[in-house]
């Protein structure tokens, strides 16, 4: 089996994208869509807040690492309040 992914677009902070499943000899079996929306720290905290969750802790990475602005991710550790 082999698996690719191909960025079909970008607008604003979502990506819509394919993901294609094939066999080795590259026969498709399948094609599916969707689309990611990527939030900064700010408008995640702002959601989860909305949601009646309180952030914790937010990370930049899987180490605990400080949220910068050349972080790949955002770790946010969450609780419900209430």
């Amino acid at each position: 089996m082999r698996s690719w992914h191909e960025v079909e677009s970008v607008v604003g902070d979502v990506v819509a994208l394919s993901e294609t499943t094939a066999e080795m000899d590259g026969t498709v079996l399948r094609v599916d869509r969707g689309s990611l929306r990527f939030w900064d720290a700010a408008t995640l905290g702002g959601f989860l807040a909305d949601a009646g969750f309180e952030v914790e802790a937010r990370f930049g990475d899987f180490q605990r690492g400080p949220v910068t602005g050349s972080s790949a991710v955002v770790v946010v550790i969450a609780r419900r309040v209430g």
